[in-house]
């Protein structure tokens, strides 16, 4: 798939005062694309779209916190509307701290400290789906406590209702539309009829895995030694389709 990528970054304002401050900054993108495998009659061949970011952090009443990081994505070629408009709430949370103590209600998105390439704790969210070689990670809505003692630290993490998956729309060139489809078994083979379309049906929600989402994570920091661990029990990252 052949793309052209233009972006631009700014910082648009920090305002302070005796009792608060506000710093806002953002990023405006556009990108294109071509698939060089081919396509069907009913199935874009292109991909074209913005992507503006929107990122406002504000600290007030000293131990008050607000965080938000907002992300849109829109492609004018797809007929598809959960591709011509993608939006996510990475962050978008109020932040109480109180000695050790951290709250926090509303969107988020955890990140380990440390590991550069593999974050245990992504698959606490679910995914955007829609380009699946380079799947986004969505925030969840929910309460989080944090505390920190020396070495030690601590989270929990409580969604009361996780967000849904975003899939490839029903006229993605991702979804399989070859005549043959390639699986592991000798003995089986999936045949697929031409110019195939596809349509989804209502989401069924199985032992309601959308609910009362829980993870906790625990770990130890030392100047030779670092150790983490993550629980989690909830929605499963890829949908069973």
């Amino acid at each position: 798939m052949r793309q052209i990528y233009i972006g631009l970054s700014f910082a648009l304002l920090t305002l302070s005062s005796a009792q608060a401050q506000w710093k806002s900054s953002g990023s405006f993108s556009s990108y294109g694309s071509t698939y060089e495998f081919q396509t069907r009659r009913h199935v874009p061949a292109q991909r074209a779209g913005v992507i503006p970011e929107l990122r406002l952090d504000g600290k007030f009443a000293n131990d008050w916190r607000f965080k938000s990081d907002l992300w849109v994505r829109t492609d004018f070629v797809s007929p598809d509307a959960q591709e011509a408009f993608q939006w996510n709430a990475k962050n978008f949370y109020l932040q109480k701290k109180t000695s050790s103590l951290t709250w926090r209600l509303g969107y988020q998105t955890l990140a380990l400290e440390g590991p550069d390439v593999i974050n245990p704790t992504d698959v606490i969210h679910s995914k955007n789906w829609v380009d699946p070689t380079a799947p986004s990670t969505l925030g969840s809505a929910g309460l989080s406590l944090t505390q920190e003692l020396e070495h030690w630290h601590w989270d929990v993490f409580y969604v009361p209702f996780q967000t849904r998956p975003v899939l490839p729309g029903p006229h993605s060139a991702w979804l399989p539309r070859k005549n043959r489809l390639p699986i592991e078994s000798e003995n089986t083979e999936f045949r697929i009829p031409s110019d195939v379309t596809y349509q989804y049906r209502t989401p069924v929600e199985l032992n309601n895995a959308l609910k009362n989402n829980i993870s906790l994570r625990v770990g130890r920091k030392s100047e030779k030694f670092e150790f983490q661990g993550v629980y989690y029990n909830g929605l499963a990252q890829v949908p069973f389709l």
